[in-house]
């Protein structure tokens, strides 16, 4: 133990600059987070904007302590001073995890329940989320800037390790989005949870090996055989395959969740002058507007993916691979707008004969959970399961909404209100008498709290929809106004077919910034 504690004060007298230099990043974070509770967020801007690249200094602060660490007693070679002392290599690693304890998760978490208090919510009820982000912070920002460290002995070497990791995740998201259907889920997640277990094994592997024998080159190989294994796992992943069996087609008797049919009536071409890309691109976009029913009250659709098919007369045919979506329907909405890409070359063949197009639709069905009715107050008030909320001006001041602060992590929520039951007044008459609709949902994989450096997240309440009229005033929310909020539940994944026969697609083109 003694060897330990003198490494680790060793370590503090020689990184004490540095270690006050992270502990004034995090403290001015912490205090423009604290302050910002009390500024309603419309008010922000350029000022509030450069404090928040705070969020990335804090952080990287805490990687080049980590860096800097390690390296002072470098494990690149075998001509170190170090290695002459009678250093035990358990003992210099439990001396460096002791000076990351003390100089980086100490003080955040004293930050945390600094802040959590200051917003209103009690420390040791929220322990064990905090001991969490903890863990998060360990496995998701200290072990890979510690392996970073083992196999390199200077900060240049460091630096030169981060540009070709940069390259190599530019390559890695080439690549994946070559692979036909990789992005509709739950196939990426499937990969996404086997890369992060190869990585996180070779990464704490790499760490061991070079405290216990220092074989950097072995090291530095196994690293280099992680990534290939990351780039072989999403090549070799049978991607369509998993998507086809989470959405399997209706079966007799089965409503969807949301039924897609499309206008007869072709929308106007758009001039050229709209087309803001040249006619080189490989795709060419087509926008089908589609009309949205058969949502029920207390359900959300979501489209995870679809697949389209170009059926010419004379049997030439066309089809895509699954393409992500994640369009959202609510209960009654009516019209939406589809946007896929087709190749140029097959656009060009048939874009003035009639097709038939049939789209595959992946969608998911969200229904109400433990939904319970809110009533807005004039102040702060705290509302079961969401946190400490309050009525906040929304947009450009012509709307309002609901804006809380939640310990932790950010809650998925869905809801609505009846704007006949506002307590609002009006001077150019009542709002439009439509029932408003509220979605947010957030994964919830990440376990009892979410990763980051603040253990409150803002969450914003938002009943509203793009058709209103951007110059009256709906303010749909003064104290006493009535609403409804509920727990999202995932529900029945199915597969939708729609056919759309003789349709000529030059009339259907769309081009970027185009509405």
């Amino acid at each position: 133990m003694s060897q330990i504690l003198h490494i680790f004060r060793k370590d503090v007298r020689h990184r004490w600059i540095d270690i006050l230099v992270s502990l004034a990043l995090l403290i001015a974070y912490a205090w423009h987070v604290a302050h910002r509770w009390n500024v309603p967020s419309h008010e922000f801007g350029l000022f509030s904007s450069l404090w928040g690249a705070l969020t990335f200094f804090v952080p990287a602060s805490w990687c080049f302590l980590v860096i800097r660490a390690v390296q002072e007693e470098s494990l690149v070679g075998d001509r170190q001073f170090w290695v002459t002392r009678p250093y035990e290599w358990k003992k210099l690693l439990a001396a460096k995890l002791l000076f990351v304890a003390a100089s980086i998760n100490l003080p955040l978490f004293i930050v945390d329940v600094a802040l959590l208090a200051e917003a209103g919510f009690s420390p040791v009820r929220y322990l064990p989320g905090l001991l969490w982000m903890q863990v998060l912070l360990l496995i998701f920002l200290v072990v890979p800037a510690a392996a970073v460290s083992v196999i390199t002995s200077t900060v240049v070497q460091v630096l030169l390790c981060v540009l070709g990791l940069i390259l190599y995740l530019i390559g890695v998201g080439e690549l994946f989005s070559s692979i036909p259907n990789a992005g509709v889920l739950p196939g990426g997640e499937v990969v996404a949870a086997l890369d992060l277990l190869v990585i996180g094994c070779v990464l704490v592997a790499v760490i061991f090996l070079q405290y216990a024998r220092r074989k950097t080159w072995t090291s530095r190989l196994l690293i280099i055989g992680g990534g290939v294994a990351v780039l072989a796992i999403g090549a070799v992943t049978p991607y369509g395959t998993i998507v086809a069996r989470s959405y399997p087609p209706l079966t007799a008797g089965q409503r969807p969740a949301v039924t897609l049919t499309i206008d007869p009536t072709p929308p106007l071409p758009p001039k050229k002058k709209d087309n803001a890309f040249p006619d080189v691109l490989p795709n060419v976009w087509i926008a089908l507007p589609l009309h949205a029913s058969g949502v029920a009250e207390g359900h959300v659709a979501q489209v995870r993916g679809v697949v389209v098919t170009i059926q010419v007369s004379d049997g030439r045919h066309w089809a895509s691979s699954w393409n992500s979506d994640g369009s959202i329907f609510l209960p009654g909405e009516d019209h939406t707008v589809k946007i896929f890409a087709v190749n140029r070359k097959v656009f060009e063949r048939v874009k003035s004969i009639p097709v038939n197009v049939h789209i595959s639709v992946a969608q998911v069905d969200y229904r109400e959970t433990n939904a319970r009715q809110i009533t807005a107050e004039g102040g702060k008030s705290s509302v079961a399961e969401v946190g400490i909320c309050r009525i906040e001006p929304y947009s450009n001041s012509n709307q309002n909404m609901i804006a809380c602060r939640a310990p932790l992590k950010s809650p998925s929520l869905m809801g609505h209100m009846d704007p006949s039951a506002t307590t609002c007044t009006y001077e150019d008459g009542p709002p439009p008498l439509v029932t408003r609709y509220m979605w947010d949902l957030h994964d919830d994989s990440m376990g009892p709290a979410e990763l980051g450096i603040i253990p409150v997240n803002d969450v914003q309440m938002i009943f509203g929809s793009w058709a209103d009229d951007p110059k009256r005033e709906l303010r749909y929310f003064c104290p006493g106004t009535p609403f409804t909020i509920a727990t999202p539940e995932e529900g029945k994944h199915s597969r939708t077919e729609m056919e759309i026969d003789g349709i000529r697609l030059s009339q259907y083109e769309w081009h970027p910034g185009q509405e």
